[in-house]
């Protein structure tokens, strides 16, 4: 990994390989075989097809099974092979509907020469015996009687101002369920009446934690809505639009950042909704002509978004608009950023979040992207 971060490839390869060539069953050897494969892609060698078969055959629980299937679908389309390219897009799609690799690939889908052509049943045929991780969401929310007489339960001591009591009820009828979304739900809605957005989607995490492999049309809209937060919805969209940028893109980032908790403190010191550093808070603040600037400011949720959304502003004009690097430079730092940028030539936006060697920033980045594309999505109407 020292190899990596410095991208001395002929360092790191070599040591890769021998990861998951000698020790196959190790947790690493989806990892090591991962960074292999996607080099292999980037550099355009002939191995690289048959390097991300394997990572989608050998390693389908790992995180990197869905990036494989989607260079796969771009080779294919690079290639003329239409058919080959649907076929990886759709069953990526199936597969991880909200996931970044999965967002990316309906978006190929709806390319023409992609949308005329038909799956093709060789590439089906691979994928039909892989069994992916991830537990879709059930059909229905309906609680059955024993679940309603709980919740039910619930409402009476939260009404009598028993709320501690009413949360007890549920957690402890949720870790005993076989339904358990169905009270993470009801705990949601609980946590976003006493205006706790950040533990709803706390709540919905842990009892409902397959939500991202369904289908938006699959649970109820109230459901994502909890997942998926907007309160200060009016600020947030003024100051965004103010600042020019989309606000399910500065929602997305809030709600990575902070869960839309406005007394969040980071362990860099960072405060408040779009968490800003206190030394960052005051220029701005000089900038914005703010006088009399104190660090509890920043846990203000106007104040924040304010701020936020400039700071935010500043950055994307740095990279030109481009969201990826962006993203990037808000979690690790502008400098490291654009060193990322310069490693290669990338042909797409994902080549260059797929490149970045921290995983907890590539991560970052994916996870932004899938937001805004969820937040999209959900409040579309």
């Amino acid at each position: 990994n020292e190899y990596l971060l410095r991208n001395d490839v002929g360092q790191y390869e070599p040591l890769y390989r021998a990861c998951f060539a000698a020790f196959p069953r190790i947790g690493q050897a989806a990892y090591c075989h991962w960074k292999v494969a996607f080099r292999a892609y980037l550099e355009n060698r002939k191995e690289a097809a048959d390097l991300l078969r394997e990572q989608v055959r050998d390693y389908p629980e790992s995180e990197a099974a869905s990036a494989a299937m989607y260079y796969l679908g771009r080779m294919a389309e690079r290639a003329g092979a239409h058919s080959d390219a649907r076929a990886w897009y759709d069953h990526l799609q199936r597969s991880f509907p909200n996931y970044y690799y999965g967002i990316l690939a309906r978006d190929r889908r709806e390319q023409p020469a992609i949308a005329h052509a038909s799956a093709s049943p060789a590439v089906a045929a691979f994928l039909r015996p892989i069994r992916f991780p991830g537990k879709p969401l059930p059909a229905s929310f309906d609680p059955p009687p024993a679940a309603r007489a709980r919740i039910d339960r619930s409402r009476l001591l939260r009404a009598a101002a028993l709320d501690e009591l009413a949360e007890l009820e549920l957690r402890f009828a949720a870790k005993s369920s076989d339904r358990p979304e169905i009270f993470g739900l009801e705990l949601a809605r609980s946590a976003s009446a006493r205006q706790a957005p950040d533990r709803a989607i706390r709540y919905l995490k842990r009892y409902a934690p397959g939500y991202l492999y369904s289908p938006v049309a699959s649970a109820p809209r109230e459901f994502w809505k909890l997942a998926f937060p907007l309160p200060w919805r009016q600020p947030l969209f003024q100051y965004s639009q103010q600042a020019g940028l989309d606000p399910y893109m500065v929602a997305a980032l809030i709600r990575q950042e902070s869960e839309f908790d406005p007394r969040a403190i980071s362990g860099a010191n960072a405060y408040g909704l779009t968490q800003i550093l206190p030394s960052t808070g005051r220029e701005l603040s000089r900038r914005l002509r703010v006088r009399g600037f104190t660090p509890s400011m920043l846990f203000r949720p106007e104040f924040n978004l304010r701020l936020g959304a400039q700071y935010l502003k500043t950055q994307l004009s740095g990279f030109d608009g481009r969201w990826e690097p962006t993203l990037a430079a808000y979690n690790a730092g502008k400098t490291r950023a654009v060193e990322w940028l310069n490693r290669a030539e990338y042909r797409e936006p994902a080549e260059y979040v797929e490149s970045i060697p921290y995983t907890e920033t590539r991560n970052y980045v994916q996870v932004v992207m899938r937001n805004a594309d969820l937040y999209r999505r959900v409040y579309k109407d």
